[in-house]
């Protein structure tokens, strides 16, 4: 598996060629292959230059996978994801690389108390892995009262990891883009809060197609399972 590209390093290269171009504008002109997005463009040249990294080495690549489940009463509507409405109530991160889950659960004030036993709900979820043939994941649990802390750890964590790869089965189509809107909705519009807390760099972008909301974050490369896996018939990558 390839070596994993420091995303730092990527940075540091888009900021030096935006750093040579006036009024930091980019130009079909000025860069060869613009239709490229740059992360790929630079891990490209990364191994062009690099040729000591090989293929053929083994090496561990940090992906994390995420879930993220929505309270609404039974009221959700695809339609009107922009709105944010509704709170997160629970997300699930799994880092392979760590081989542990982080659960993260928004808990009304009536049953925090039954919440504050963790030890026995990890107990209990890393049975039910073990008993699914997941294997010997380790679990840590956390408890919010209100979703924006909630959602803030979430991002807070997946920064600490730092994956090469996020992934989820419609993450693209709607557990990154209903968390984008969540916050924006949390923050009354400020979409630069929103950027702070999804982006170390501040740089998030939401692209829209028809109904489908697709988040970009230039840190990370999101590899949604639906899409992946999805005949493309129907919209996705298999023959």
């Amino acid at each position: 598996m390839c070596k994993q590209i420091q995303n730092m390093e990527v940075l540091v290269k888009y900021n030096e060629l935006l750093s040579g171009l006036e009024n930091k504008s980019i130009s079909p002109y000025q860069v060869y292959n613009l239709d490229i997005e740059y992360p790929q463009f630079f891990a490209v040249d990364h191994y062009l230059n690099n040729p000591e990294d090989s293929i053929d080495q083994n090496q561990k690549v940090q992906k994390l996978f995420l879930d993220i489940e929505v309270f609404s009463d039974n009221k959700f509507d695809f339609a009107k994801i922009e709105r944010g409405e509704h709170p997160v109530s629970s997300c699930a991160l799994l880092s392979t690389k760590e081989k542990r889950f982080y659960c993260y659960f928004l808990v009304m004030n009536k049953n925090i108390e039954a919440w504050n036993q963790t030890s026995d709900h990890v107990a209990y979820l890393k049975k039910k892995l073990k008993d699914d043939d997941y294997g010997d994941y380790e679990v840590e649990l956390y408890t919010f009262t209100s979703d924006l802390p909630l959602l803030k750890a979430i991002w807070e964590k997946i920064h600490e990891l730092d994956p090469a790869i996020i992934s989820g089965f419609n993450s693209d189509g709607f557990d990154l883009p209903y968390m984008y809107y969540r916050l924006k909705y949390l923050y009354n519009g400020d979409t630069k809060a929103v950027s702070k807390v999804l982006s170390k760099f501040g740089d998030v972008s939401i692209i829209k197609f028809g109904n489908k909301h697709k988040v970009r974050l230039i840190e990370y490369i999101n590899a949604d399972f639906a899409y992946v896996f999805r005949p493309r018939a129907d919209g996705g990558l298999t023959n």
